[in-house]
């Protein structure tokens, strides 16, 4: 059915269009992926891709449709009319899953297919299933003699909505089930998560209790089996695997674990801060970051060793506090480094690697400029997803999200009177979509 502009319009008809599967073969079901493309399923499992250009269709050798399904904490399996396709390797849903939640299972019909629902398992084989990950085919689950229920729909607040057997309608929290919590350190606040692989991470609270969360097992005292290192406040894990460690109490340290050598820096600048977790940055250039007090810092190249320092307290008329921080370092993809502070932001260029004085340019408030920087704290940078070469994201302890035109110097001001949930912003990430995701 084509429907022309003047539809809705008095005395206009639909151009309708009979159209059939090879064999006038029943329809089972249809649905449309991501790409645009029409997907029709015959009764007899055969799939078949629309060719709207020549009204006919294409057979998908070894396709397949599966139905989108959800399994409950209870053991109750639903199943609704949302489809999946399968080509033999991959699924690929045929419905918008930003509008329609995915399930955590799906449902392979054994015998022949039925122009609706069975009830009973023993005519599906049931898998786990989640989006973008491969599915164990070996692997179904076990056949049980519970019913299966539909239909069913998750709403935007992760409440699930479920049909049942002769009891009415059913409610399920399915978004209480999707998250794992870990305590490794009871009455301690979390502050850094450091990312080592897959299924491993450290945590680290406000002063210096680590723990190392390994495939859903806590393991406390990440550093305790490094003899002499103590006090440990902040470290970074580089490209090469190296652990570069900050002790409060005995400086920065170079640490490989494979071998399990432990190198002092003494010539790295230390100074002891409980709590500050200042940030560590591994540049494109093989340069290792370390944050000081007061706009001090110092690099390391890793593939030579040479040390270099330099500051960012160079303007005489607003002075760096003795004790500031580094709250924010970020390289952007042009390698432009970008420190952030309680004082507001510079931007550091080294116009080569043997440079050890860099250009600084300074970024803060300014009460008379209304294209300034609105707030001073800046807590986090982001190269703007869409166009990273022009703009670089800023957020702020105060003033929200900040965007800098690299160009021009000019900020645009996104604050709660704009629909900003809060002012305070710690954090911001990218995703695939280009959006931006905020705390």
């Amino acid at each position: 059915i084509k429907l022309n502009n003047t539809f809705f319009e008095k005395n206009t008809a639909p151009v309708i269009t009979r159209l059939s599967l090879p064999g006038n073969t029943q329809v089972y079901g249809m649905g449309k992926d991501k790409n645009g493309i029409i997907w029709i399923g015959g009764i007899d499992g055969s799939v078949y891709r629309f060719d709207p250009s020549k009204n006919g269709f294409i057979k998908l050798e070894n396709g397949s449709l599966l139905n989108n399904g959800y399994l409950n904490r209870d053991g109750s399996k639903l199943i609704n009319s949302s489809l999946l396709l399968s080509d033999g390797k991959d699924i690929y849903p045929l419905f918008d899953i930003s509008k329609t939640a995915t399930g955590n299972i799906i449902f392979k019909p054994r015998q022949h297919l039925w122009n609706n629902h069975h009830r009973e398992e023993y005519f599906y084989d049931i898998y786990h299933w989640e989006p973008g990950k491969e599915v164990k085919w070996k692997d179904s689950l076990p056949v049980t003699k519970i019913r299966i229920c539909y239909p069913f729909m998750i709403d935007r607040s992760g409440i699930l909505w479920s049909g049942s057997v002769g009891y009415g309608i059913r409610k399920y929290n399915s978004a209480g089930n999707r998250f794992k919590t870990w305590v490794p350190n009871p009455g301690a606040s979390v502050k850094w998560i450091i990312p080592v692989k897959a299924n491993d991470i450290f945590l680290g609270d406000f002063g210096y209790g680590w723990s190392r969360l390994m495939k859903d097992s806590i393991h406390k005292d990440a550093f305790g089996n490094i003899s002499g290192l103590t006090e440990v406040d902040n470290f970074i894990i580089t490209k090469s695997g190296d652990y570069w460690i900050k002790s409060d109490n005995k400086g920065y340290f170079n640490y490989k674990p494979f071998s399990g050598k432990l190198t002092a820096h003494p010539e790295i600048n230390n100074y002891k801060g409980a709590g500050d977790k200042q940030p560590m940055l591994e540049d494109s250039k093989g340069h290792i970051w370390f944050s000081g007090l007061g706009g001090k810092f110092n690099r390391i190249q890793t593939a030579t060793g040479n040390t270099d320092s330099f500051t960012i307290n160079n303007m005489a008329a607003k002075p760096m506090p003795p004790k500031s921080i580094c709250t924010a370092l970020y390289e952007d993809k042009l390698g432009v480094c970008w420190i952030g502070s309680p004082e507001g932001f510079v931007k550091v260029i080294f116009s080569n690697s043997r440079q050890s004085s860099p250009q600084i340019k300074w970024f803060y408030n300014n009460s008379s400029n209304r294209n300034s920087l609105n707030y001073n704290h800046v807590s986090c940078f982001l190269d703007d997803p869409s166009a990273p070469d022009k703009y670089l994201w800023i957020a702020t302890k105060g003033g929200g999200l900040n965007r800098l035109d690299k160009t021009t110097g000019d900020f645009f001001h996104l604050t709660t009177k704009d629909g900003l949930p809060d002012d305070v912003v710690y954090g911001i990430l990218p995703d695939d979509a280009g959006n931006i995701w905020g705390s």
